[in-house]
């Protein structure tokens, strides 16, 4: 496996995020925090807005940061960025009739099609772990930003929704019938190791988290999580049986929920603010 497995723009744009459908399916699991919370709201409050500001959204996604604003009416020019045409073609279609649309843009997070200082602030929420080459997309968000603004990053602690990613890779195992070397994509940019690199290109860089726990009470959504997860070629042993996977885990998820009642995960995450 080489250390640029998964980060082919292809598989990212064509398979991983060719649409929303994926992205959406690991977000629905949020609905069953034992606690009700809204995270892109509370990410954003940890900006000071006065309600003019030009903002880039980096891997704007499926545009919920966006609509917030928006909604809210927290800044001024809004403009989301992304990598897949997919993506963007999602958000149009989904995008809130009532809200005044932001502009669109197909682009690569380490080449922003953006003149140098004519951002108040950026946001990278839950996408620098994709990119190829994290210290050039960094420089590019600094590179955007004017002097005194506020790039805003959202990332998981790399122990983050272990309960369900620990079960994957323990079904694949079992199919495989030997240990398969677990691969996850926020080892390369997360919440402990991510402020390191942040400060090569920031003076100052705040760490302020946010945990919370889930009880999923039924396989549905758990199995739609874990299907959603698109890994790169590489990654898994030459001939698995996917579908075979998938039976196992489905039964290790009924399992643990006769027994618990439910399914019980941590989300570790965060947001790291830059200036």
């Amino acid at each position: 496996m080489t250390g640029d497995v998964g980060f082919d723009r292809a598989f990212l744009t064509e398979t991983a995020y060719a649409d929303d459908a994926n992205l959406a399916a690991r977000q629905a699991i949020y609905r069953y925090q034992v606690e009700p919370f809204q995270f892109f709201p509370w990410a954003l409050d940890q900006v000071e807005w006065r309600g003019n500001e030009r903002v880039a959204d980096v891997g704007c996604g499926r545009g919920q940061y966006l609509a917030h604003l928006a909604g809210e009416k927290k800044a001024g020019a809004l403009v989301g960025l992304d990598l897949s045409t997919g993506m963007l073609t999602s958000m149009r279609g989904r995008w809130p009739d009532a809200l005044e649309a932001p502009a669109l843009v197909n682009a690569d997070a380490e080449r922003l099609p953006l003149a140098g200082g004519s951002v108040d602030v950026a946001l990278a929420m839950h996408m620098l772990y994709h990119v190829a080459d994290i210290p050039q997309a960094i420089a590019e968000l600094r590179r955007v930003l004017r002097p005194g603004g506020t790039l805003l990053v959202a990332a998981n602690s790399q122990g983050g929704l272990a309960e369900l990613h620990g079960l994957r890779w323990e079904a694949i195992s079992s199919v495989a019938g030997h240990r398969v070397e677990p691969w996850n994509w926020f080892t390369r940019f997360n919440l402990d190791n991510g402020a390191p690199m942040l400060r090569v290109a920031f003076e100052a860089v705040e760490l302020r988290r946010c945990d919370r726990e889930l009880q999923i009470p039924d396989a549905g959504p758990v199995m739609a999580f874990l299907d959603s997860h698109t890994l790169p070629e590489g990654v898994l042993p030459e001939g698995l049986d996917w579908s075979a996977v998938v039976a196992e885990m489905r039964r290790r998820v009924e399992e643990r929920i006769a027994e618990e009642g439910c399914f019980r995960v941590i989300s570790r995450v965060g947001v790291l603010i830059c200036r």
